[in-house]
């Protein structure tokens, strides 16, 4: 009888007799020749991409290196560090093929795949049009989680520790604090050096002390509503810590515990997915690895949001569930949902996400379409913690809750005049997709779309992510608001706008990871260490590290704020495009710092200041930026009655002429032009810093 013959790549799996490769034939040198080659061309790639600096806000790309042989402009420890780790792959891959007796394995051939970048090069240099575009750092991140992915199943280099040791939970908590003592230092060196604004972490910042004060129930300034912009009756929660520690690194520390707490979180559910403690570290590494998790630290210099305190608090709330605590769950997401409105719509979409995957699940025995996707989606745990019908009750009450807060609250007019273009009322803008395609699809399909979408999906491991499809289902809604918002940093990776979807990112890999089949991650002959779940967990840590390099906020990654620096500071006649006149050791420094504890002296005084010293005074009763005050103008005017200037309702007026982030030069010459009019003298007037103080009446 003739033998069957085996499908391509059957050779590959445990029990199958490897085919006779080239390799074998010619000998053992040909290996570490072939993995030398690929890992070199890997780092070489890394290293280019390296040179380039990302500019997560416009996502655009800025090469001032030579082509092809730039990297020679890296720092030395970062040109040894990228070739280490080359070498590291190489040496890993020629032991696992040796072991395994492969043919030409699917990591080597996706590490070869980097070649693209440095050929991309070539082509410029022999002068080619080709653009330097986003997608390059997104695809090589791609490739390398590919890459490595495979060189996992293929290998059996056995861990450290054994796979289920409380060593691995303690190197999660150890990595989780040094990520949280990182993040305050950035913080910190943002702020000291004046590159944080007053919006968002100062203007939320007033409405916790004001209501520590008695000053308002969560009033950022006087005649305004409580909630003009979000509803976050949360941060009532958070005035004791003010009285406890009156300063406003407090809201630096908080970002940062907010940003890395959840990492513990996310080990005990990766267990409760069934994944040993290593494999549940490596998914905790992977969230502190993800690029936009840093870059919220910053957020391009708008700082701590209330939205980070609803992090950790929805990461809680799906630990809690998985455990079957489901009282802890109900309190954990209704105080989430108590931080921002767009929280109450995530938390709505995933439960829908949830009951539709149960639904599936219910019918995988079947022959019909409903089994079809029901036996390809992901892992079902968290699913199965309650019944199809209580997920959609969670997401009726979600959906309730939301309009009546839509209702009642005042943000609704701010938030909705953001999509002017798409209509005129709510309902208009819900149907502009059919009432004004030009404008809603001219949003959604551009190429800053592409590259957000991208760029939050690629860290994550792509394979991973589209095996939990239904969790993911939970971001249509919201990234298609972020979208479709005529606000830029809406779609950008640097800003808080992501925060709500962390908790369905990681949940979709996962349960894609957990679910993923044998005969799409395992490679390798024989039997291997590495498990399946492990495999798509490895994947994603190479993948969230690199992308990070790239793109991220963590101490190895590329410049991605310069842009930032830039807008912050014009200085005439400077030409350094990251100048910063207000930083640490410099003249304008020490001006604005005795200036402060100037201030300092008498806190209750009113205060009309630019942005990035106005986070300097939140101690003082009243505080306005300058770009508040203008918005505020007639409010301030009314106020003050007909016969003062609305600048009156100051008693200091501090302006930097030099500062230009949400502010134009116009706008400051405005206000301080109105401040002497009023009759304010002068105080100082140098270096770009004009303070006014208002005269005895």
């Amino acid at each position: 009888m003739q033998q069957r013959p085996r499908k391509r790549g059957q050779e590959h799996f445990a029990g199958n007799r490897p085919r006779e490769c080239v390799a074998q034939r010619i000998g053992s040198p040909f290996f570490p020749w072939i993995w030398g080659t690929a890992a070199l061309t890997w780092a070489w790639a890394l290293a280019l991409l390296s040179t380039r600096e990302s500019l997560v806000e416009l996502y655009l790309v800025i090469a001032s290196a030579p082509r092809l042989w730039g990297v020679v402009v890296l720092p030395i420890e970062k040109q040894v560090a990228i070739l280490g780790v080359g070498l590291l792959l190489a040496t890993i891959g020629i032991r696992s093929t040796r072991a395994g007796g492969l043919c030409w394995p699917r990591s080597i051939r996706w590490l070869l795949a980097a070649a693209i970048i440095p050929l991309l090069d070539a082509v410029r240099v022999l002068g080619g049009v080709v653009p330097i575009t986003f997608l390059e750092p997104l695809y090589f991140s791609f490739v390398t989680g590919m890459a490595v992915g495979n060189l996992a199943a293929e290998s059996n280099v056995r861990p450290w520790w054994p796979t289920d040791s409380i060593r691995w939970f303690w190197l999660t908590v150890g990595l989780a604090v040094a990520a949280a003592v990182w993040w305050y230092w950035e913080g910190q060196q943002a702020y000291a050096n004046f590159l944080l604004g007053y919006h968002d972490f100062g203007h939320f910042a007033r409405r916790i002390i004001n209501t520590w004060e008695g000053r308002g129930w969560l009033l950022e300034s006087p005649g305004v509503p409580a909630y003009w912009d979000h509803f976050n009756p949360g941060l009532v929660l958070l005035t004791p810590l003010w009285g406890l520690m009156p300063d406003a690194r407090l809201f630096l520390g908080l970002q940062a515990v907010c940003l890395a707490s959840p990492a513990l979180l996310a080990f005990g559910i990766a267990r409760r997915y069934d994944c040993d403690a290593m494999t549940s570290a490596i998914w905790s590494l992977t969230f502190l690895a993800f690029p936009s998790l840093g870059l919220l630290n910053l957020s391009y210099s708008y700082g701590w949001h209330p939205v980070s305190v609803a992090v950790p608090l929805m990461f809680l709330a799906v630990g809690a569930l998985l455990i079957g605590q489901r009282i802890l769950a109900l309190v954990a997401i209704v105080l989430a949902c108590s931080f921002q409105e767009s929280v109450i719509v995530v938390a709505g979409c995933l439960a829908a996400a949830l009951a539709l995957q149960g639904w599936l699940a219910g019918g995988r025995t079947s022959d019909g379409w409903r089994g079809a996707l029901g036996r390809r989606m992901g892992h079902t745990r968290l699913t199965e913690c309650l019944p199809v019908w209580s997920w959609w009750m969670i997401w009726a009450a979600m959906v309730v809750a939301f309009l009546l807060i839509a209702r009642y609250a005042s943000f609704m007019e701010f938030q909705t005049g953001r999509f002017s273009r798409l209509g005129d009322s709510t309902a208009e803008i819900l149907l502009s997709p059919l009432l004004r395609p030009i404008a809603f699809w001219g949003r959604m399909l551009r190429m800053v779309s592409l590259y957000f979408l991208l760029g939050l999906l690629v860290p994550w491991h792509l394979p991973n992510v589209a095996r939990g499809w239904p969790v993911l289902l939970a971001m249509v809604l919201p990234m298609t608001v972020l979208l479709a918002w005529e606000h830029g940093p809406a779609a950008s990776l640097a800003f808080q706008y992501v925060s709500e979807s962390l908790i369905v990112l990681y949940l979709a890999a996962l349960g894609g990871s957990c679910s993923m089949p044998t005969d799409q991650s395992c490679q390798a002959v024989g039997t291997t260490d590495v498990s399946v779940r492990r495999v798509g967990a490895i994947a994603a840590l190479a993948s969230a590290l690199t992308a990070s390099s790239l793109y991220g906020s963590l101490p190895w990654s590329s410049p991605t704020l310069n842009l930032m620096i830039s807008k912050s500071y014009d200085v005439p006649g400077q030409t350094e495009l990251t100048y910063n006149p207000r930083a640490v050791g410099t003249p304008g420094h020490e001006m604005l710092t005795s200036i402060l504890a100037r201030v300092a002296q008498e806190p209750d005084v009113s205060v009309l200041a630019t942005g990035r010293i106005a986070s300097h005074l939140l101690r003082v009763r009243r505080l306005e930026s300058v770009e508040q005050a203008l918005v505020r103008w007639d409010l301030l005017g009314q106020e003050m009655g007909d016969d003062r200037s609305p600048i009156e309702a100051f008693d200091w007026v501090i302006l930097d002429r030099y500062e230009r982030f949400q502010q134009s030069l116009d706008r400051t010459d405005f206000l301080l032009e109105a401040a002497r009019q009023a009759g304010y003298r002068t105080e100082l007037d140098q270096d770009g810093l004009i303070v006014l103080r208002r005269g005895e009446s």
